[in-house]
């Protein structure tokens, strides 16, 4: 059986690949901004905007080196996913609902769970998970997306899974 480790990285990769992150997470939101209007799966691109940012923020918390600066991403992920909540209800109040807009209530949660999960290491980090389960639940049924019931689904399966496993 194959195995796979992340190491964490020296402190002079950190910050090169910080910065490499940051341009992904710019590049791959804004393309996916740009082609949102004319695409025919617009959910797909919303989603790829408002997650990445998120998915790489989580890599990089992986792959952190010093434990001094947790509690400051942890803090800057809060900040990052108040913004993102902020934004989704302040459109929410001005036009109608669309997928960018649902997207970005998920991502807002996810990075809530995120800095939780950073900020009060492993012991909590299933119920930072779980804590998903309501605010998925809350988000498919506020705008009406049983096609989202997959999303909760993977949910459950990862806090069993983890509460299985480690406990």
């Amino acid at each position: 059986a194959a195995s796979v480790y992340l190491e964490p990285l020296t402190v002079s990769e950190q910050r090169s690949f910080h910065r490499y992150l940051l341009v992904l997470a710019v590049v791959t939101s804004g393309l996916s901004l740009w082609s949102l209007p004319t695409s025919r799966r617009p959910a797909v691109f919303a989603s790829l905007a408002a997650l990445a940012p998120g998915l790489l923020l989580t890599l990089a918390y992986l792959l952190l080196l010093r434990p001094m600066t947790h509690w400051n991403l942890g803090m800057g992920t809060a900040l990052m996913a108040l913004a993102y909540l902020t934004i989704a209800a302040t459109v929410l109040r001005k036009t109608s609902v669309e997928a960018l807009v649902v997207w970005t209530f998920i991502g807002g949660h996810f990075l809530l769970a995120l800095a939780a999960a950073i900020t009060l290491r492993e012991a909590s980090l299933s119920l930072a998970i779980a804590a998903q389960l309501l605010s998925l639940a809350w988000v498919i049924q506020r705008f009406e997306l049983p096609g989202l019931g997959w999303l909760l689904k993977v949910t459950v399966a990862v806090v069993i899974a983890r509460l299985t496993l480690n406990p």
